[in-house]
């Protein structure tokens, strides 16, 4: 029931904070919107752990973040860091609707039945058996673009002859745009290459079958419009913006209706319904605009790279400009990995668990009470001193 609504600084928040801004707490709203203020006091370090969606928006409100946007939700810049809220990435995904008419190879509906579904349940927890042990998607494969299209090399020199600012946001920072030119320097020569991975399939048992963009070149953004944290921030992904990433999610659902006319899944007796069978190039586009969505894969955020390539912290994920902020999520990948975030999320924290045990950083609890004056140009926040 705790909002977290900002970073508080050393010295106050309008201290310049290029230089070594020191956090010493937080700002915290309980029980809602109207809830009471109280401050959470940081004897070493503060951690942002919020995720890509809402580190990036505790750093606006914070005053760290691209002057521009701060500027026009009403937030005084402290440290201006243009990458803050850029590079938003995620595993685009289209879901297929498509079945098995054999019925006696389908998912058994019988899990419906209360009493068999008990039983399921405690022999799962039981022994780790059972019908509980079967679930969708069973089938999941991590394919390389040569693997599933034989346009894998047009693709990739289709995306070479793109110049670096081609199918961006508008009104990114240089810096943002040096960074991302690097990351195409390292995407595009995995589209033609048949030892990495760049489009994922996941099958369940009944047919239907989700593809997501393991290497996207699209870039989406997140950033606050304003000064309230309970306001969610404004959110776009940009699915499909680049054509590359379209070109790549076209293929695989080629791929798909070549998949299902095998005759190794005759016996299932396949329907393809959205979309369907040998489909034109334009139902396929249609069906891909409507389709695409996300993975729940969000990331990058505030991106481990250099600050002069729009970068957010550094290698030890410890924010420019600041002493003691570091961020631990899935907000630090500069590139979001070509698997599920999970088990990456896990070796992130590992490592920043040993860099904070290893930090230098000396514990000093600050004066109190603490100078919470808004870090604002607009007088809409609850906060007092």
């Amino acid at each position: 029931g705790q909002q977290v609504g900002r970073v508080l600084f050393d010295g106050g928040c309008a201290a310049s904070g290029n230089n070594g801004a020191r956090a010493i707490g937080v700002e915290v709203t309980s029980g809602g919107r109207n809830g009471k203020t109280w401050t959470a006091v940081a004897a070493r370090e503060v951690i942002l752990a919020a995720g890509a969606i809402r580190t990036p928006q505790l750093l606006e409100l914070s005053g760290i973040g691209d002057k521009n946007v701060l500027a026009k939700a009403g937030v005084q810049s402290r440290i201006n860091l243009p990458g803050v809220g850029a590079n938003l990435q995620d595993h685009m995904l289209m879901h297929m609707t498509q079945g098995f008419n054999n019925q006696s190879y389908v998912y058994p509906n019988i899990m419906q039945n209360s009493t068999i579904n008990d039983w399921a349940r405690s022999v799962y927890y039981k022994n780790r058996t059972g019908p509980y042990t079967f679930g969708p998607p069973d089938g999941n494969g991590f394919f390389s673009l040569p693997q599933i299209s034989d346009r894998a090399q047009e693709i990739a020199q289709n995306a070479s002859s793109f110049s670096d600012e081609d199918y961006l946001p508008d009104g990114l920072d240089e810096s943002v745009i040096r960074g991302y030119a690097r990351q195409r320097a390292l995407l595009i020569p995995a589209l033609n290459d048949s030892r990495r991975a760049v489009i994922e399939f996941l099958q369940d048992n009944a047919g239907n079958t989700q593809i997501s963009n393991q290497r996207p070149l699209t870039r989406g953004n997140v950033h606050i419009s304003g000064t309230d944290p309970f306001d969610y921030p404004s959110l776009d992904f940009r699915y499909g913006s680049n054509p590359i990433d379209m070109a790549v999610m076209m293929d695989s659902l080629r791929f798909n209706d070549e998949l299902f006319q095998q005759p190794e899944l005759q016996i299932l007796q396949p329907v393809q319904k959205d979309p369907p069978h040998a489909a034109s190039d334009a139902q396929l586009q249609e069906f891909l605009n409507r389709a695409l969505g996300t993975e729940f894969h969000p990331s990058c955020t505030a991106a481990m790279m250099p600050r002069e390539d729009g970068g957010v912290v550094d290698s030890t994920l410890l924010v420019y400009g600041t002493q003691n902020i570091r961020v631990v999520d899935a907000s630090i990948f500069p590139i979001i990995p070509a698997a599920h975030l999970e088990s990456v999320i896990y070796a992130v924290a590992e490592k920043a668990a040993d860099l904070i045990k290893k930090s230098e950083e000396a514990g000093s609890v600050p004066r109190l009470p603490l100078d919470q004056t808004q870090c604002t140009t607009t007088p809409n926040g609850n906060a007092k001193r």
